[in-house]
């Protein structure tokens, strides 16, 4: 998904419209569109060794992190997990 954007002219308006594509991760929407899961990673303080991560439902695979894209509306789980006793 790519953000566009596309203006017109009608009668006496001028309209101006862009689309954002989102992504919910852990609730939140970010514009992460077009990016594979390891780039959005890549963006974070996450420590890909002790996370897993679930898009729409399905666990993503860590070597497949490179090659799935983020998609507009897709929702997703990134699971850290925390070692002690």
């Amino acid at each position: 998904c790519k953000k566009t954007q596309s203006s017109f002219f009608t009668s006496s308006f001028f309209i101006v419209m862009e689309v954002i594509c989102m992504v919910k991760i852990n609730g939140e929407k970010l514009d992460v569109a077009g990016k594979t899961i390891a780039a959005y990673l890549a963006t974070t303080k996450y420590d890909p060794k002790r996370i897993a991560v679930e898009r729409n439902g399905d666990i993503v695979p860590k070597a497949q992190y490179p090659d799935t894209v983020l998609e507009d509306g897709d929702s997703v789980e990134v699971v850290s997990f925390v070692g002690g006793g």
